[in-house]
């Protein structure tokens, strides 16, 4: 825990506390990371290009990192639904995603 001190009148109304008052903050430092999955080689006349892509919620930053070496040995000859892919991913990790739940 670090202590700190109200030292202005923004932090004061922000704190709700007055200046001069020692208030403490526990940091904890979680990473996350999240993205997308490029998809490329699909039949043109159903994607522009032939691409398509799956947005990506936050995640632990360590499932991210799994999670992108599963998908760079991936291979599949059909589009396989956004779902599926999670559930194929745990199922050779061996344990579920752990998704950012925060409501920030």
């Amino acid at each position: 825990m670090e202590e700190y001190e109200v030292v202005s009148e923004m932090q004061s109304s922000i704190l709700g506390l007055p200046i001069g008052a020692i208030y403490e903050i526990e940091e904890i430092t979680i990473e996350y990371a999240c993205g997308r999955i490029d998809i490329r080689g699909l039949p043109e006349e159903d994607y522009w290009s032939g691409w398509h892509e799956y947005s990506v919620e936050p995640m632990i930053k360590r499932d991210w990192a799994y999670f992108g070496k599963f998908l760079r040995s991936f291979k599949s000859e059909q589009l396989v639904p956004y779902d599926t892919l999670i559930k194929l991913f745990e199922a050779e990790y061996g344990q579920e995603i752990q998704w950012d739940d925060s409501e920030d």
